[in-house]
């Protein structure tokens, strides 16, 4: 750094000095200078280094080697399955076509099932699983409950609207009862001033006023009778409204007793099955069962595949292929000529790439080998040394 410092220095000094020079001279002058400031001193590698990194890239090579001629041979056994698959008779192709087809769409059916959205939770499910012999009774008593529900919820509303209908009554016999004291009170008055007005005339001018308070004693009698009939009326009216009135309580709290004890039932029921109502428990009942089904469709599918493709890799095996399995998953192309073109065409495609791969790891091998013979050739106390490395990778070199 010290000689570049200086040279750095020296440059631009001559830079400046430098009369006759143009502005862009100038620039590359200063352009140059920097590249060489910044350019790193790559280290100087021994040869015992660029040995230990050959060796590294041999080794590379040879284990990707190793990999690769491993999915090269799988690729090709594919291949050559295929092309056995194709040579079979054409009836014997019929049958595995046939078992083929049943494969795919048990395959389908099995797919759709276990894509379907489960609606009830697992905690409902194992609910409805462990009372499943209680339910539909549960939901007839449940209805039951409903119903009778309904039907007391009306009775308590009819004898309310009795009650209410009673008070009315009742209140309006008091305000007659009232008025009638009332009346009675007025009609006793205007009678007794009546008697006392004639019983004056009559005393003090001797006028003959018999008759007209004998008239005013029989008008204040009568009226009184009236008032007193109408009064007690009123009497029994409203006994017989007191009587209606707790007819009415009781019956009332009887329907509540009832209403109560049913609710607490319904209540019972629906904490019993994790539920709001009847209507919910009905919904979870029927995708429960229909789950079952399905369920019980499932495993029935599953079987038949099961039994389908133990046939299909029998029929397959007849003809010695490297991997009968795999036409489980790709049974389709048993059927479909299309699909056959596409899995050869993708196993095609990764054998080229297979080997090219093969081949640039090979190449790299080669160089490897190479540099270490170019090295040993120029220094050949070194060959101890190169033995001694390819030996711990478990390679050699003639």
């Amino acid at each position: 750094m010290g000689f570049l410092s200086k040279w750095n220095k020296k440059t631009k000094e001559k830079v400046k000095e430098s009369e006759g020079v143009t502005q862009g001279e100038q620039r590359e002058a200063e352009h140059q200078l920097e590249e060489l400031l910044i350019k790193k001193v790559e280290p100087v590698k021994t040869e015992t280094t660029l040995i230990d990194e050959s060796c590294d890239l041999i080794m590379e090579a040879t284990y990707q080697l190793e990999d690769l001629q491993m999915e090269y041979q799988l690729v090709t056994a594919y291949l050559t399955d295929i092309q056995k698959i194709e040579q079979i008779p054409v009836e014997e192709k019929e049958k595995i076509k046939s078992v083929a087809e049943k494969i795919v769409a048990l395959s389908e059916e099995r797919t759709k099932f276990q894509k379907n959205e489960k609606k009830i939770t697992r905690k409902q499910s194992q609910i409805l699983s462990r009372y499943e012999e209680e339910i539909p009774r549960t939901l007839e008593k449940m209805g039951e409950y409903e119903e009778y529900n309904s039907k007391l919820k009306s009775d308590m509303m009819h004898l309310e609207g009795e009650k209410g209908e009673i008070d009315y009554v009742e209140k309006n016999i008091v305000e007659q009862r009232k008025n009638l004291k009332m009346v009675s009170i007025s009609v006793a008055i205007m009678v007794l001033i009546a008697m006392c007005l004639f019983a004056g005339l009559s005393f003090f001018y001797e006028a003959a006023l018999e008759l007209a308070l004998v008239a005013t004693i029989f008008v204040g009698a009568l009226a009184g009778t009236i008032i007193y009939m109408k009064y007690r009326r009123l009497e029994l009216e409203y006994k017989l409204e007191k009587k209606r009135r707790n007819r009415a309580i009781s019956v009332l709290n009887k329907v509540k007793v009832k209403y109560v004890n049913n609710t607490n039932g319904y209540q019972y029921l629906c904490e019993k099955f994790d539920v709001r109502s009847q209507r919910e428990l009905q919904y979870l009942w029927q995708e429960y069962t229909r789950q079952k089904e399905e369920e019980k469709r499932y495993r029935y599918t599953t079987s038949e595949l099961t039994t389908y493709q133990d046939e299909l890799v029998k029929l397959l095996a007849a003809y010695k292929l490297h991997d009968t399995y795999i036409w489980l998953q790709q049974a389709i192309a048993l059927i479909d000529s299309k699909e056959m073109v596409e899995i050869t065409h993708h196993l095609n495609t990764r054998r080229q790439k297979l080997r090219e791969q093969m081949e640039f790891n090979e190449a790299n091998k080669a160089q490897g080998f190479k540099e270490i013979e170019k090295l040993v050739k120029a220094n050949p106390e070194l060959k101890k040394y190169v033995i001694d490395a390819l030996a711990a990778y478990h390679l050699n070199i003639s």
